[in-house]
């Protein structure tokens, strides 16, 4: 990849992290995936409500909502993690959610933020992601809303539920 491709890949992953308007980050039931394909990688940032994961937007109460918490963790960072990309190797997990940490106050939207980090054969080659995994494990998940970066262009793509492949590309 020349150095002008990788211009929108870092703009796209820079995005992922500087906060979105109110109104646009916080929509119960709607996700936002950040995706950027590279030729030997792909990165994918999810930013979500965490009613669409959990129900609830505050710190758990009980050790049910507690373990609830545990499990949406450990399904964020499982291998294989929570998208299917043919030919690519999972390198680096992470979430996080400063209102589900112990002592957390409590807040009236809460969000979570996952990132996910593949080395691929041929990342350059991908014109979808299959997130089903991610739909089934988290059934508040409505609708998903992703901005993909590629050495080919940027493309803004969507799905509601049942539909489980995003598709982008020309």
């Amino acid at each position: 990849m020349n150095s002008w491709s990788a211009v929108p890949v870092a703009l796209l992953l820079g995005a992922a992290v500087a906060p979105l308007p109110a109104q646009a980050q916080h929509r119960h039931g709607a996700v936002r995936l950040e995706i950027a394909v590279e030729a030997a990688s792909l990165d994918v940032a999810l930013d979500a409500p965490l009613d669409a994961l959990l129900g609830f937007e505050r710190a758990p109460r009980t050790a049910a909502e507690r373990a609830q918490v545990d499990a949406m963790f450990a399904a964020l960072k499982a291998v294989p993690p929570p998208l299917a990309a043919p030919g690519c190797t999972l390198q680096s997990a992470e979430a996080a959610s400063d209102v589900v940490k112990p002592g957390a106050k409590a807040a009236e939207h809460a969000d979570l933020q996952a990132r996910w980090r593949f080395a691929c054969r041929d990342a350059a080659s991908l014109r979808a992601l299959d997130i089903g995994v991610l739909m089934k494990a988290f059934p508040r998940i409505a609708q998903v809303e992703a901005d993909v970066a590629t050495a080919s262009g940027q493309f803004r793509v969507a799905l509601k539920r049942p539909a489980t492949e995003l598709r982008w590309g020309r």
